[in-house]
Parts: structure tokens; sequence; C-alpha cells
């Protein structure tokens, strides 16, 4: 997502992933999800020229490049702002067996923040295109003591 974004493609299919929690290689409102069936990424190259795209991957990572003969804006920025944080309650359960207090599942903070592109054509900066406005999930931390 993010080098198709740099790339100043057009993004025709995009979802965030639904937490944000272990997702260490985007920041939030910058990464891309994909699940078979139901959650895709389509770019289209909107250029005007042929771009080469070179992808690797191995041990949990993937690599990919755009490449194109000359590069037809002078930058593009990408940012994400406006973030919010949703706090994750805390639900506790009765158990009378428990001899502790035990975290049964721990809770995941759910955010809601904007994203955006600026690029540079010939030292001006075009519009700010707004490219999303992204909710992750956040889960209540469930724990279970004795009273």
């Amino acid at each position: 997502y993010r080098a198709a974004l740099l790339a100043n493609c057009k993004i025709l299919e995009r979802h965030n992933h639904s937490i944000y929690e272990g997702i260490p290689y985007a920041d939030r409102g910058l990464d891309a999800a994909i699940s078979w069936g139901s959650k895709n990424f389509r770019f289209r190259n909107t250029l005007g020229i042929p771009v080469l795209i070179a992808c690797t991957s191995g041990e949990g990572t993937v690599q990919v490049t755009i490449y194109a003969e000359k590069k037809p804006f002078d930058s593009v920025q990408v940012a994400a702002r406006n973030e919010v944080a949703i706090p994750f309650p805390i639900e506790k359960k009765v158990d009378p067996k428990a001899k502790t207090k035990k975290i049964v599942r721990p809770g995941v903070t759910g955010y809601k923040v904007d994203a955006f592109r600026i690029v540079t054509i010939n030292g001006v900066a075009q519009p700010e295109e707004k490219l999303s406005r992204d909710h992750y999930l956040m889960f209540p931390q469930v724990e279970v003591a004795s009273n």
C-alpha cells in the first residue's frame, strides 16, 4: 500500500486491519489488509508511463519497489493525523475457585485516524488528498478473580 501511495498510483480498493495491535510495519491509517474472498488491495497506474513492480519476501517480510523511467512528480508525502485512541474497558468476572487475579484476555486499544497524501509537481503542492478515515476495533480486557 505504501509503495503504491508513494508512487502516486490511484488506490481502487484498500481495507485497514481490524485491530492495530501487532502491525509494526505500518503506521495507523497507512496499513492494508487482505483476506481471501473478502478484502483485497487494488491500485491502478495512472502516471501515464509504464512501471515495473518488484516484490521480494522472506522471513515474515515483504518489500515492494515500483520503478519507472522517470518520476512525473517531485515528491509524495503521506501522513496520518487526527488520531483518537479508544481505551479498552476492563470486564471483571468472578470465579470462586480462582486463587489469584488472572487476565484471561488482554485488552486491545481501538483507534480512529485519518490518512492523507500530498503530491508536489513542478514545485507546487497539489491539493491534499484524504485517503481514508480508519477505525480499528477495541476489545475489552477480561479478568477473572475470586471476588
